[in-house]
């Protein structure tokens, strides 16, 4: 009997370890596509911000990616736990900030549905539960001083999508 329990100890030891091993390559994986498609997206942040100004928004993206960067080439020295949080945080607040600042006509709420995902799948369902409750907030608070005109979008919808930018 004892022999059956130390066996099964083992096994379970070994389920754990291989979980582990794939939760990190994944978060590294998520990583490197994260990365590669903010490299077009940070040259069109750069390239509207000398069109249109830089704000403090183009420097809160901009910093965002630097993050991102930072967390990729040090992922080898940091924990599993802190590369993972590092990489949802910057993906909420990417979504957030873009919601922000162009509403229903960007991308925001999609990326904070994938964060939740994301959240799930690196740290387990109680921080994709909190997640959720995060980003489902964030969505309802930013509605709401849209609707009640706290936060207004200044710009011009027959102008960007006839700008070259945009297609960028």
């Amino acid at each position: 009997m004892k022999k059956s329990m130390i066996s099964d100890q083992i096994f379970v030891d070994g389920l754990t370890t291989v979980l582990a091993e794939t939760r990190s390559r994944l978060c590294n994986a998520l990583y490197l596509v994260f990365l590669i498609l903010l490299i077009p997206t940070a040259i069109t942040i750069i390239m509207r911000a000398t069109t249109s100004g830089w704000n403090s928004l183009t420097l809160f993206q901009l910093s965002l990616f630097s993050i991102v960067i930072s967390g990729f080439l040090l992922r080898k020295k940091m924990t599993y736990k802190a590369r993972a949080l590092i990489l949802i945080g910057a993906i909420f607040l990417a979504a957030v900030s873009g919601i922000i600042n162009w509403g229903l006509m960007g991308n925001g709420i999609s990326a904070v549905f994938f964060c939740i995902g994301a959240a799930t799948i690196l740290l387990g369902t109680r921080f994709g539960a909190i997640q959720a409750v995060l980003g489902i907030l964030s969505i309802v608070i930013i509605g709401f001083l849209v609707v009640q005109q706290s936060i207004q979008f200044d710009f011009d919808l027959k102008a960007f999508s006839e700008s070259p930018n945009s297609w960028i």
